[in-house]
């Protein structure tokens, strides 16, 4: 399955070659569906890999001590996520799935 909605993004910058599009191309087993309302990553997970939201909208948040949700950015369909986590021991934020979502996951 090709992504898209992150090759269109990709193309407002830039012309992708016909071998960069084809990287851009994830087998079956790499697709998710989430929920709405589920946790993808939460504080404290260990670092995943890099996912690209295919459709719907997520969200990465922090919770307050009183329970709220601080909402630190949203993700809409061609934005990827977890790229520079690989760099943390474990995550500092949790994401969350706004509405249900599809989503690539592609190993570092």
């Amino acid at each position: 399955m090709r992504l898209f909605s992150l090759i269109a993004k990709l193309e407002h910058f830039t012309r992708l070659s016909d071998v960069e599009r084809q990287a851009l191309d994830v087998g079956d087993g790499a697709i998710r569906t989430i929920r709405a309302g589920t946790d993808i990553s939460r504080i404290g997970d260990r670092p995943g890999p890099v996912r690209v939201i295919m459709t719907g909208w997520a969200f990465r948040y922090q919770e307050l001590p009183d329970g709220r949700r601080q909402i630190q950015s949203l993700l809409l369909p061609g934005d990827m996520f977890g790229l520079n986590e690989q760099f943390l021991e474990e995550m500092d934020h949790s994401t969350g799935a706004l509405t249900a979502i599809l989503m690539a996951e592609i190993p570092h």
